[in-house]
């Protein structure tokens, strides 16, 4: 009985971890040899889809444009942004720093003056470096944007090799001022990757920054106006090592943001005790990796409510694989890369989550760089089991990238936070959603919305399994624009209704699927299960039991629609 008790555990511990493919070549990427190096994804054409741009050395970077249907085309030449082979771009970072709804591009170009791209809203893009007073003449290895003085515009920072590090203030109309000395951001080292993370969650961007060859690695606290002070050594961050990427996230569910930093050999990982300082805990957690480390992320691959560690490795420099650590609760982890990974021995560098085909778990874009290897795309194939939700935020008083947001998630069972950033690991971007798992949660009981503004804002009783774009002072939005993904239209008539409403869409295939009616804070109000088969469908809903007022229609792989009762 014991030995069959065991074994029951194994396997369902096994079948638990579930699994990635490599769906380059599905995806059209097969043929992405060469120079890549950084890799930053954004929705630049508005469509709902995450796209991505790559920075490349000796080549002139490439813009993967997603076409909605599983696959990407290249179109950087095509969208004015391909530059030069000899700019040597490492780093890149995406943004709306005019807040006018859509993504501006900042490449780092150590071969050549960076560049500054504002994005026409055509699927193009023009060269405003010298309008903007972008000045930037070192050799930049990461880009990151953050509202430093929280007034609402995203700035700019700039970590540069052996030369100071610059941090350019957004003034407004896409003109910029370098304050880097003014506001002590400056950084002389040898300067690798960069994070904003409110660490101390006074409600401000404060600033990690990593160092190579055993410099010690930097925190800049922010003051709340935007000025930094060094408090790398009270804060027990200092570390030296051959510091590359840096990512941000709560690994043990504590409330607390922590870091993760690859190296050349031990990786550290920083928990926040929530006092102003950090312990490391790298080794003892499992999550130490001896490769030669550089992009990494967090992220919640298997949704069981607990954030994981994904790790690049460049295999060429010192033969170690990418690395995924699963995240066991209790400040340990698991290496599962022999299980999970369709094999990454490759030049790695950068890496990007996203969910790309929009079935509620996130999947992986790397960079490699040689003759081998490519960028590559994993599929995330976990078997499912457990719940998730993906919030886009917009911000209307704070950045409309809502950067800095502090999002915190209540369930049953856990509390989970996450605060939206810019770029993040090395030189690299994730998708701007932000993806919760939930585990064998059916109810989130309150997601709490702290803006940058300051201003708060609370939701009750969300239903799980849904991409949610969510407004300041508006909450929920329907749009199906650039805050949301490229999800289809529901037809809904008549508007407004006073007794029934006609729900008229067209379904794929014989299934039963859930058409909920939800107030506009996000609450759950009723629910219809809906049996259909291929074809187009109309269905008719009363609605006579429900006040007059507004209200959202949500079905799954349908954009939110709203409805007016009067």
């Amino acid at each position: 009985m014991y030995w069959t008790c065991l074994l029951l555990l194994v396997v369902g511990e096994a079948t638990a971890q579930g699994n990635f493919t490599d769906a380059s070549r599905r995806a059209g990427l097969d043929a992405t040899t060469g120079p890549n190096h950084g890799i930053n994804l954004a929705d630049y054409d508005g469509d709902g889809d995450d796209d991505f741009f790559v920075g490349r050395l000796s080549a002139t970077n490439w813009l993967f444009r997603n076409n909605g249907d599983g696959t990407f085309s290249e179109v950087g030449a095509a969208a004015g942004i391909a530059g030069s082979a000899s700019d040597q771009t490492y780093g890149a970072c995406w943004g709306d720093l005019d807040n006018d709804g859509d993504q501006d591009l900042y490449v780092g170009n150590p071969e050549a003056p960076d560049q500054l791209f504002e994005n026409r809203g055509d699927g193009t893009f023009r060269d405003i470096t010298t309008v903007a007073r972008i000045t930037n003449l070192g050799a930049p290895r990461s880009v990151n944007f953050a509202d430093v003085n929280r007034d609402g515009l995203l700035d700019i920072y700039v970590t540069n090799f052996r030369q100071e590090n610059a941090l350019y203030l957004n003034l407004g109309g896409l003109r910029f001022s370098d304050q880097t000395q003014e506001r002590s951001a400056g950084d002389t080292g040898i300067s690798m990757g960069s994070i904003f993370v409110d660490y101390d969650r006074d409600g401000d961007a404060d600033l990690y920054l990593t160092h190579d060859n055993r410099q010690p690695n930097l925190l800049l606290q922010n003051d709340g106006n935007g000025y930094f002070t060094d408090v790398s050594q009270t804060s027990g961050t200092n570390l030296g090592g051959f510091g590359m990427g840096v990512d941000v996230g709560d690994v043990n569910n504590d409330g607390w943001p922590d870091l993760y930093v690859t190296n050349l050999h031990d990786n550290f990982l920083f928990l926040n005790q929530g006092n102003g300082t950090f312990k490391e805990r790298g080794a003892a957690a499992g999550v130490n990796d001896y490769g030669m480390g550089w992009g990494t992320l967090f992220l919640d691959y298997d949704n069981d409510g607990r954030q994981d560690i994904y790790v690049v490795n460049n295999s060429y420099f010192s033969p170690y694989p990418n690395l995924l650590y699963r995240n066991l609760g209790r400040d340990s982890f698991a290496d599962t890369a022999s299980l999970l990974i369709e094999g990454s021995p490759y030049g790695g560098y950068a890496a990007g989550s996203f969910d790309f085909n929009k079935d509620g778990k996130l999947d992986l874009l790397l960079t490699n760089t040689g003759e081998t290897g490519g960028l590559q795309y994993f599929e995330n194939v976990t078997p499912p089991g457990h719940h998730w939700i993906s919030l886009r935020l917009e911000g209307s008083t704070s950045n409309r990238d809502a950067i800095g947001t502090l999002l915190t998630l209540e369930t049953a069972s856990a509390t989970q936070i996450r605060e939206i950033t810019a770029g993040s690991g090395y030189a690299a971007q994730s998708s701007r959603w932000q993806h919760f798992g939930l585990g064998a949660d059916t109810l989130i009981r309150q997601l709490t919305i702290q803006w940058p503004s300051g201003k708060v804002e609370k939701l009750m009783n969300l239903a799980v399994n849904q991409f949610l774009p969510i407004r300041e002072g508006g909450n929920l939005t329907s749009n199906t624009g650039s805050a949301s993904p490229a999800l289809k239209k529901l037809t809904v008539g008549p508007i407004p209704t006073s007794g029934a409403a006609q729900i008229t869409w067209t379904a794929t295939a014989r299934e039963t699927v859930l058409l909920k009616l939800l107030s506009l804070s996000g609450q759950v109000l009723n629910t219809w299960s809906l049996a259909v088969v291929p074809g187009e469908q109309s269905f008719s809903v009363s609605l006579r039991d429900h006040p007059p007022g507004t209200y959202l229609l949500q079905l799954p792989g349908y954009s939110l629609q709203r409805i007016m009762v009067q």
